[in-house]
């Protein structure tokens, strides 16, 4: 598995892959641009170390679909490299080699909309015919993003999305060419499972409760006033900056530092639940934690907003508390530490329901289906 991983990897970089038969056809080829650097994840690859970066390609190829990455380039290929992200994804240089030397593919992947300005900017000087999805939409209130927002989203051939709000957004806020398809998220189960082997010392030792994440939808101030009054220690995994109450002592610790994903497994693996409190946006952040602590066999709590009421159903597979509440969300947790068997079922239902709906595998059978769906809607309407 390990040696098809690295072969599928180095397949996926390739800068001129061949077109490969499939029984009943041909595949699809697409190209994937990213706002981040991709190589290293390929190239650092140690199996049951970190998510397989090739799994997905691998699947997609199951499916059909031929996928190749174009990685964002360096300084100075990329004169934007070192600017924020929203600026050293627009990478010109890789978008124009794009246009010149992938004229013959069937579709272009763009993650996120700074990917993609100057291909859809330029693909009818270049002639370039092939349709552009763009996956996921960043929100608005940054000028510059949103710039670059009103210009892409309406000229974009398709628009791929990771949540159901997510959707309702974009159709909502841009006049697209035809209606968002929604393809979610995923998160490699093989990885995150919870028979996992235990291999190192991230964990602080005994019960507690965790929460993770670095991005701004997280709203631990709620959470640490939830837990003021909770008999048990709480474990925050965040480089963002906290203001722990001083009652609070010595029953919060924080780990500031990143981890590798084996640390962050184990995390996971100790914690009693996973609380993940999060600000009311429909943007998908959170998602991440969520996927994760799901795959881990977790009872989580979490905020109902637009990013997990998707994927939970409240004291089903997870537990859903009003954002903001920290009155709400003491209440779930003391429920959750104070019956561990129904917790330990609901954390059941959640791995069960992600395998079965939200694994990479399922993921990939929803985005083959959606390139293959459009790209035949399209291809009708040009023979017309």
């Amino acid at each position: 598995m390990a040696n098809n991983a690295s072969h599928e990897s180095r397949l996926a970089m390739d800068g001129e892959p061949q077109l490969s038969e499939r029984v009943g056809g041909q595949y699809l080829r697409t190209v994937v641009l990213t706002n981040t650097r991709q190589a290293g994840r390929f190239s650092s690859y140690v199996p049951d170390h970190r998510p397989n970066p090739a799994l997905e390609y691998l699947y997609l190829r199951e499916n059909g679909i031929d996928q190749h990455l174009r990685d964002r380039m360096r300084f100075p290929l990329n004169p934007l490299e070192r600017l924020d992200i929203l600026y050293a994804g627009i990478d010109p240089l890789r978008a124009l080699s794009v246009l010149v030397r992938d004229r013959h593919v069937d579709a272009v992947l763009c993650v996120y909309e700074n990917t993609a300005p100057v291909i859809v900017a330029l693909r009818r000087a270049f002639r370039f015919g092939a349709p552009v999805f763009l996956w996921e939409v960043s929100e608005r209130g940054w000028r510059p993003r949103d710039a670059i927002l009103d210009f892409v989203v309406p000229r974009v051939d398709q628009v791929l999305t990771l949540t159901i709000a997510s959707k309702r957004y974009v159709e909502s806020a841009y006049n697209l060419k035809r209606p968002a398809i929604v393809v979610g998220y995923a998160v490699d189960e093989t990885f995150f499972r919870p028979d996992a082997e235990a291999s190192c010392r991230a964990y602080p030792g005994g019960d507690y409760i965790l929460a993770v994440g670095d991005d701004q939808t997280r709203d631990y101030d709620v959470l640490l006033e939830a837990c003021a009054s909770v008999d048990m220690s709480l474990v925050i995994r965040t480089g963002l900056p906290l203001r722990i109450p001083p009652q609070l002592g010595e029953k919060v610790k924080v780990i500031a530092n990143q981890l590798s994903y084996r640390e962050l497994r184990d995390l996971y693996r100790h914690a009693r639940l996973v609380a993940l409190p999060l600000r009311d946006a429909d943007n998908p952040g959170g998602v991440t934690t969520l996927f994760e602590g799901m795959a881990m066999a977790k009872p989580i709590v979490c905020s109902d907003t637009g990013a997990t009421r998707d994927f939970i159903v409240d004291r089903e597979n997870g537990f859903l508390v009003p954002p903001g509440d920290a009155k709400a969300l003491r209440a779930a947790v003391m429920r959750v530490l104070a019956h561990p068997d129904q917790a330990a079922a609901v954390g059941i239902v959640a791995r069960r329901r992600l395998e079965q709906n939200f694994s990479l595998r399922r993921r990939s059978e929803r985005m083959a289906a959606a390139i293959r769906d459009t790209l035949s809607l399209l291809r009708g309407r040009a023979s017309r």
